[in-house]
């Protein structure tokens, strides 16, 4: 018999909050938080959601907290918040060796690559510190989470651009499924804020250009022109459903469905039609064994760029017709790349749990071409259906998640 997998931790750092209840009220706010960026002085876009008041010394020593890349620093702290809130102890009330940890994340330590690189340029190698390796690395988020919570069971790092938190979480689900783990921390990091890297993406012609404030984000709107970058963590403790019954833990949810696919078609551009995105979408309801009927509410990618809102908003026509509310949170988080899945997850496990449908902040016109239920302010809801989040990577990658209540 496969073993059921609950979500019994959840660990939450981002523009929108650094404790899960910080950030669900900024959801339910539908508050925008994009700020202008010094760090992006030099760059075509100067805004951001960025960690502007996250101080790393309460998780790190003082030499950690300055020689560590952000994106190590942002994993261990969300790690633990999850860890903590799932009252486990490795080594203590647990057995370490029975933990896994699994960490998605697309740049790695690319703030950290970027620093070294000018002070190169300028000093010489006598400028490179030993710690860029430990710095740029990337498997040193995972590394660093087995350190510092004393975890000894495996210890992954994954990479599927834009989806690798949602993957993270998905095959978190299947290593306690087949019995390896009876417990794995899953989630994505990501710390991108960097003139380069957003120099990139305006040139690909990925970000928004629209004024600093409401609206800089505008997912499914008819002016939409591009996502705002920003920067954080998202992690789950998932765990064998027998096992958190029998410690009585508080569970937040069940993890009912995965599902991941790859379009096979450009490194940027979705496919057409759709086939990627809808391959995911069933397998994740195959995985759940419910039909589209039984969805409740749709936390969508929503990057609010032309292709990608279009894109979603077919398939979910196709599948969903308009019975699902569908809605963006990324106008009240930004876009944390890698990060994104694992902290939409964490909104779409509170919008279960709480009865509440998010809202799409920025949203102000919907265009003629989506034909989907979009949610535009926050609202109640009393059906208790199960959840879906959709998370899509450069590459083709797709990953889909569905929760449900607990039994």
């Amino acid at each position: 018999m496969t073993n059921k997998v609950v979500v019994t931790g959840m660990g939450v750092l981002c523009s929108a909050g650094a404790t899960v209840s910080q950030f669900w009220d900024n959801i339910v706010q539908n508050k925008v938080l994009t700020q202008y960026d010094h760090r992006l002085e030099n760059a075509p876009v100067k805004y951001s959601y960025p960690l502007s008041n996250w101080n790393p010394k309460p998780r790190f020593n003082q030499a950690a907290s300055t020689r560590v890349d952000p994106f190590i620093q942002y994993a261990v702290y969300a790690a633990k918040e999850a860890l903590d809130d799932a009252n486990i102890q490795p080594g203590y009330n647990f057995p370490s060796n029975r933990i896994g940890i699994i960490v998605g994340n697309s740049l790695a330590g690319i703030s950290t690559l970027e620093k070294i690189i000018n002070n190169e340029a300028e000093v010489g190698p006598a400028s490179v510190s030993a710690s860029y390796i430990l710095s740029t690395m990337t498997n040193m988020a995972s590394a660093n989470i087995s350190v510092h919570l004393g975890i000894t069971g495996p210890s992954y790092f994954l990479s599927t651009a834009c989806a690798s938190g949602a993957d993270a979480i998905g095959r978190g689900k299947r290593m306690i499924e087949s019995g390896e783990c009876d417990t794995v921390i899953v989630g994505g990091s990501e710390a991108p804020i960097t003139k380069n890297v957003v120099t990139a993406f305006a040139k690909l012609g990925a970000l928004s250009r629209n004024n600093i404030g409401e609206g800089s984000i505008r997912p499914f709107d008819k002016e939409r022109n591009g996502f705002v970058i920003s920067e954080g963590a998202g992690f789950l403790v998932l765990e064998r459903e027998s096992q958190a019954q029998k410690r009585k833990a508080n569970i937040h949810a069940r993890l009912l469905g995965y599902g991941s696919s790859s379009d096979a078609y450009h490194m940027t551009t979705p496919t057409p039609s759709g086939k990627g995105l809808t391959q995911a979408v069933e397998k994740a309801l195959s995985d759940a064994n419910i039909e589209p009927t039984e969805i409740g509410y749709i936390n969508a990618h929503g990057t609010a760029t032309s292709l990608n809102d279009r894109l979603e908003s077919k398939v979910y026509e196709n599948i969903f017709g308009l019975t699902a509310p569908v809605a963006s949170t990324k106008g009240v988080t930004g876009h944390p790349l890698a990060a994104s899945g694992a902290i939409e997850a964490i909104a779409s496990i509170q919008a279960l749990k709480t009865d509440t449908i998010p809202g799409t902040a920025g949203l102000h016109i919907i265009d003629d071409d989506i034909k989907i239920n979009i949610n535009r302010e926050t609202t109640k809801s009393s059906n208790s259906l199960p959840v879906m989040s959709s998370s899509i990577g450069f590459g083709g990658q797709n990953a889909v998640l569905i929760f449900g209540q607990e039994e």
